[in-house]
């Protein structure tokens, strides 16, 4: 019976190499020819599944997708003057929530404004502003709802049909 690196602890090897380079980092030499590497990324290449994920690789915090083999890498944001963050899936895989800013999120933006709150489809089309300020964003898990931070310790619900 063939055991799946995917349910297998051997992997993590493997993973963390997909992530670093996901990101831009250095994957180390000995990791590269790992065989769980090699054995991970063709077994996740049959899945199908995509990775979301942020990164500063174009010089400034935009979205990223990939395939979870690590390899087929599209930026979904590419907007040279603002900082796309914090990606958030939606349950059913169609859409992401995200923070995006002109001065960075995090501690920079609470200093010169508050990030906004961005919706877009996974593939990156049909971006809008879901509210003007707001940061913390998680799904609902039905997928019709977003909870987020409005102001230090206060927290909205937006429903996405209605808009409110």
């Amino acid at each position: 019976m063939k055991t799946s690196l995917l349910t297998d602890a051997s992997w993590v090897l493997a993973v963390v190499s997909v992530a670093a380079s996901a990101c831009g980092g250095e994957v180390p030499e000995d990791w590269k020819d790992a065989p769980e590497q090699a054995a991970l990324r063709a077994e996740l290449a049959q899945t199908g599944f995509k990775i979301v994920y942020e990164s500063r690789a174009s010089g400034n915090g935009d979205i990223w997708i990939m395939s979870a083999d690590g390899t087929e890498k599209r930026n979904l944001t590419n907007t040279p003057d603002a900082d796309e963050v914090y990606p958030r899936v939606s349950p059913d895989g169609t859409r992401i929530v995200f923070a995006f800013g002109k001065y960075g999120v995090g501690h920079k933006a609470h200093e010169k404004g508050k990030p906004a709150l961005g919706l877009m489809k996974i593939d990156g089309t049909e971006r809008k502003t879901m509210v003007e300020q707001g940061s913390g964003a998680i799904w609902h898990p039905d997928g019709k709802h977003v909870l987020y931070g409005k102001v230090p310790r206060v927290f909205a619900l937006r429903d996405l049909e209605k808009g409110t």
